[in-house]
């Protein structure tokens, strides 16, 4: 008889993203956050790593959007508004070099907090993740070997970008 055959490794699972709208940064669902982290580390499917963003993003804020940072240009993948539902952000082709907020995350790779400075391109960033005009703005690098690959872009809506939230996102 031949031996076995090995058994194929298990599907990831499916990340569930809170449907909930925070009008605040929750920090009552500490088994939520550490399920998401977990999923996060141990990772090495792309769309898990994209869904465990925007749900550990949306437990502290409103509107999260997970951009790609791909050459020289900067790209929508996924966007989640404070009901849950996705925002059509896959428009979204912003060149690094144009003057916007993605210009400064990439190039310094680090985080940016606070009113986005009206150019063109912050325009069209805030059109499509804000619905309402945005207390605070910020943009988070992703960076893996020294380069900055993604972007957590979020906006709180009713509350401020807290040095607790900052910190929570950047964690």
């Amino acid at each position: 008889m031949p031996p076995p055959a090995p058994a194929a490794a298990p599907a990831p699972k499916p990340i569930a993203i809170a449907a909930t709208s925070p009008p605040t940064a929750d920090f009552t669902r500490p088994e939520e956050v550490a399920a998401l982290r977990h999923a996060l580390n141990v990772t090495k499917h792309r769309d898990t790593v994209v869904l465990a963003t925007l749900g550990l993003a949306r437990v502290y804020v409103h509107t999260a959007a997970f951009l790609a940072v791909g050459g020289s240009v900067v790209t929508g993948v996924l966007a989640e508004d404070g009901a849950g539902r996705a925002l059509p952000i896959s428009t979204i082709r912003i060149p690094v070099e144009a003057d916007s907020l993605f210009k400064l995350a990439v190039t310094l790779g680090t985080p940016w907090c606070g009113r986005p400075p009206a150019t063109q391109s912050n325009t069209e960033i805030a059109a499509v993740l804000m619905a309402t005009p945005a207390t605070e703005f910020g943009i988070f690098p992703l960076a893996l070997g020294g380069r900055v690959i993604a972007l957590l872009a979020v906006h709180a809506a009713t509350t401020t970008l807290s040095p607790a939230i900052r910190d929570a996102l950047e964690g």
